[in-house]
């Protein structure tokens, strides 16, 4: 019985993922837009803070894919959703807050473990200096 009904939990979240990795970048966003490449200013497992030269209003749902390097990998594709944006100088990069509003349990496990990784790392480099 209770092998049943994991398994289809797993076929609903297998649809949900579908539908909020397709359907939701296509109805909110134009057609003509390209893919950006933005870099995150800052990141929990809630919410992401990025630059983008966009400037995006609350409300508006974005694909946000987020692909780290050395020497923490990591590779996770969620459903973000503007929250907040702060407008840059003129020329320059505006920032955008976006709430992960559809994320795997375990990706957002796996940013909290990056980020609490990534701050000890620099808090052992700011001991050195």
């Amino acid at each position: 019985m209770a092998g049943a009904i994991l398994e289809r939990l797993d076929q609903i979240e297998k649809k949900l993922d579908r539908l909020l990795g397709e359907g939701a970048v296509a109805e909110t966003l134009p057609s003509n837009s390209p893919m950006e490449r933005a870099y995150a200013r800052d990141i929990s497992g809630a919410v992401i803070r990025m630059g983008s030269v966009q400037l995006l209003s609350p409300g508006w749902d974005l694909n946000i894919e987020i692909d780290t390097l050395e020497p923490y990998p990591l590779k996770i594709s969620a459903l973000g959703r503007v929250v907040r944006n702060f407008p840059g100088i003129e020329g320059s990069i505006n920032e955008l807050a976006c709430e992960f509003v559809g994320i795997h349990e375990e990706d957002r496990k796996a940013i909290s473990s990056f980020v609490y990784r990534r701050q000890g790392e620099l808090a052992r480099i700011w001991q050195i200096d």
